[in-house]
């Protein structure tokens, strides 16, 4: 039995009749959707362009379904530019294996607070990276070319806080409100406000969004959950006893962490709690659910990972020398991302959370120290980590392009 495309391409050079066999489209179909994550970007294929020999196979659009073999190869080249660091942790200052295309995008007036990606699955665009600041404004970059395509206007304090889905845009402000935003465009290059969400008795500190709810987390002491579709309120948490700095919503599920070090799991439709964890040495600054796995970061510099049912603490390491402002965290491929109010953003190799006997402390596998200022916010998507900087700017580390017809890739 072919296990792998390596036993494939062994297979392929035993004789022509296994050769036929090994270059057979369904097959090379079959193993590109082995492997977790990998999606084709089918809204993204006509703008496929022949710049490369390996491009060149995709840019056939009448005999799309033939060409699975180059899918697989361009993925497989994709994922390894982030391998080439797993495991290996001097690479982390030379890129030595890959150098990561570094872009700086410079248009806000003030500190950017918080990112966001909207890969532009099924817009028919290769995408965009969203920004939020304390100049007032929500921004739209193209990110082909770092353009920004879009200023949004409607909050009358700092923009701290943001959450997106394909069309739908959450954003958090200073000034104790949320906005829903929706995309006016097939592209979503531009936003409207549909619904904005008032009863904070002070800022909103983050947002977190799933099909159903919409969190926000309040310096108040509060979280408010809404329903998505309908902007109403549908339930008021008030447990905790300092401000709630961050919230994260996965599989109906949300947690939520605090000024004073505590860390509670709860129902969003009914504020059950169902676990509180307490850290009394820090303050909790940001906090991520996945998998049953409870991410925090703090302000002692660390990185906690807490089992959510039974409160275990399952690693702690000091991520950063300074507050751990922002993690973000790919399921797929077990990447962790931090951005620290040391200037750096990391990334984090883990083993599968979901393994029998999961190791889950982190390895350094990249540092970008390329920041002047602190770091307030990251994101990851298949081909990029963005960071969100206090001195206005933000930065994409782009692993894709080079050869590579990255943006069919999901």
């Amino acid at each position: 039995m072919l296990s792998g495309h390596h036993d494939v391409l062994r297979a392929a050079s035993v004789d022509r009749t296994w050769n036929r066999l090994a270059s057979d489209p369904w097959l090379w179909k079959e193993l590109f959707y082995r492997n977790p994550g990998w999606e084709i970007r089918w809204d993204m294929l006509p703008q496929v362009a022949s710049t490369s020999s390996e491009t060149s196979v995709l840019s056939a659009r009448p005999s799309i379904h033939t060409h699975w073999k180059a899918f697989y190869r361009g993925r497989h080249a994709l994922d390894r530019r982030w391998n080439a660091f797993r495991g290996s942790s001097h690479n982390h200052k030379t890129f030595a294996h890959f150098r990561p295309n570094v872009v700086r995008l410079r248009g806000h007036s003030d500190s950017v607070y918080c990112c966001s990606i909207d890969s532009g699955l099924g817009s028919g665009h290769v995408g965009y990276v969203l920004s939020g600041s304390r100049d007032k404004t929500v921004r739209v970059w193209d990110s082909a070319t770092g353009e920004c395509v879009s200023v949004l206007r409607g909050h009358e304090g700092s923009v701290v806080c943001m959450t997106s889905r394909n069309e739908t845009l959450v954003t958090g402000s200073s000034d104790g409100t949320a906005r829903i935003w929706v995309a006016i465009d097939r592209a979503r290059s531009n936003y409207v406000i549909k619904n904005v969400l008032r009863g904070h008795r002070a800022g909103v500190l983050d947002v977190s969004m799933d099909d159903t709810y919409i969190i926000t987390a309040s310096r108040d002491k509060t979280l408010r959950v809404w329903r998505r579709s309908t902007a109403e309120l549908v339930h008021v948490y008030t447990q905790h006893k300092a401000p709630v700095n961050a919230c994260s919503l996965d599989a109906g599920v949300a947690v939520s962490g605090a000024g004073d070090g505590s860390l509670h799991v709860w129902l969003p439709d009914t504020g059950k709690l169902l676990q509180m964890i307490h850290e009394p040495r820090c303050g909790i600054a940001t906090v991520l659910l996945r998998e049953n796995i409870l991410f925090a970061g703090s302000s002692d510099h660390f990185i906690r990972l807490w089992n959510r049912f039974t409160g275990e603490c399952l690693a702690a390491f000091q991520a950063h020398t300074h507050l751990v402002r922002a993690i973000a965290y790919d399921a797929a491929r077990h990447w962790l991302v931090s951005g620290g109010w040391d200037k750096k953003t990391r990334l984090w190799s883990m083993d599968p959370l979901s393994h029998p006997t999961p190791n889950p402390m982190p390895e350094l596998a990249l540092e970008l120290g390329m920041h002047q200022a602190r770091v307030f916010a990251v994101a990851i998507d298949t081909t990029r980590l963005i960071s969100a900087c206090e001195d206005s700017t933000l930065w994409i580390t782009d692993f894709g392009k080079q050869g590579l017809p990255s943006h069919i890739y999901a």
